[in-house]
Order: C-alpha cells, then sequence, then structure tokens
C-alpha cells in the first residue's frame, strides 16, 4: 500500500511535463503530478465512492480553472490591452468548486471533504498557477512559443488516477464514462477558449516555434 503513491506519482509526472515546454514549466508540471499522486492516493484506497466522485469533481473542476488563469496569464504576456474574460471564467470556477464542496459535504455528511476542498483550493491551486505563470513568464522571457493549450494536460493529472481506479480496478462502466464524459467536457472548454483567442489574434506567437 505504500508504494502505490510513489508509483502513482511516477506515473503522472510525466504526463503532466510531457507536454509542455520550457524548464520551469515542465519542473513545475512534474512536481505537481508527482505531488497530485501522494495526494489522491489516500482518498482512491480509504474512502466511499462518494467521496472518490466528490473529489474527482473538485480536482478537474480545480485544475480547469487553473488551466483558465493560465490562459489569462498567457493573454497578458502577448496582448499590449489583456483580454480579461479567462480570468473571470477562473473566478467563476474557484467559486463553483468551493459551493460543490459544501453541497457535496452537506449530502454526504463528510465535513472533512468540505476541509480538504478548501485545503486543495487555497494551498496547492495557487502554488501550481504561480508556478506555472512563472513557466509561462520564462517562455516569453526566450522568446519561445506560448501555447496555452498544452496545459490541458492538467486535466489528465485527475482524470488517469480514478480512471485506473474506476475502469480498472471496480470494473465500473457507470462511473468509468462518467469521468469520461466530465473530463471530456472540461478539456473541450479549455480548448476551444484557446482556439477562440488564438483564432483571433489574440494569442501572438514569436516566429521562434518549440
Amino acid at each position: 500500500m505504500v508504494g502505490i503513491p510513489i508509483i502513482l506519482g511516477l506515473v503522472l509526472a510525466p504526463i503532466a511535463s510531457g507536454a509542455v515546454k520550457g524548464k520551469r514549466l515542465r519542473n513545475t508540471l512534474w512536481n505537481a503530478g508527482l505531488f497530485f499522486g501522494w495526494l489522491v492516493a489516500p482518498i482512491i484506497i480509504s474512502t466511499s465512492v462518494e467521496t472518490q466522485i466528490g473529489s474527482f469533481v473538485v480536482v478537474q473542476l480545480l485544475f480547469l480553472a487553473v488551466w483558465f488563469s493560465s490562459i489569462n496569464h498567457a493573454l497578458y504576456l502577448t496582448l499590449p490591452k489583456p483580454v480579461k474574460t479567462p480570468g473571470n471564467i477562473a473566478l467563476a470556477l474557484y467559486f463553483i468548486t468551493v459551493l460543490f464542496s459544501f453541497a457535496w459535504a452537506l449530502k454526504t455528511g463528510n465535513s472533512e471533504f468540505a476541509f480538504g476542498s478548501l485545503l486543495l483550493i487555497g494551498i496547492f491551486s495557487v502554488l501550481l498557477t504561480m508556478g506555472i505563470q512563472r513557466g509561462l513568464d520564462e517562455l516569453k522571457v526566450n522568446g519561445e512559443r506560448i501555447n496555452p493549450s498544452s496545459l490541458g494536460v492538467l486535466l489528465f493529472i485527475a482524470y488517469v488516477p480514478f480512471l485506473l481506479l474506476w475502469g480498472c480496478v471496480m470494473k465500473s462502466i457507470q462511473l468509468t464514462i462518467f469521468a469520461t464524459t466530465f473530463f471530456g467536457l472540461t478539456l473541450l472548454a479549455g480548448l476551444f477558449t484557446t482556439k477562440h483567442y488564438r483564432e483571433n489574434g489574440n494569442i501572438h506567437e514569436p516566429p521562434n516555434l518549440y
């Protein structure tokens, strides 16, 4: 049982860092994947299905909020007058995540769920957002391509552990479909947003690509 967090972290770390460029950005996502493996393992091993479902929704919404916040920072770096819409969406997602945490805690009668979710939102998401923004700053300074769509890999960090649990261990078709559908919708939301701003010339990329 002790080895599960180690194995899970070593699976998630290269998944998280492999999709992005820039040393600081790769290191940030590597550490995030490694840490999340340790964080989510106790949830997977020792909690009820209801808590697992709530945790999955929280981390997916949280990582989507971090992604939109990163899109907003990318626009800040590439535009003389940044677009604020992704940042406003990120704030709304944080608010929704907090509300869901309390609502799910009341539904399941598990007050510890709300406390853990708020701790995750208040500490992990802030540190992750700051690390990603510094990584994007490094790309800007080095004249490299700023590609916020690649940060959709964040959603895989949350999706993969629960897919392994629900699909491979528990072999639950319903939970696997739920996880895949929810993951797909959040991923499409981020991809369509970055595609929209790129097509409208809002994300200007330097001529030298990766």
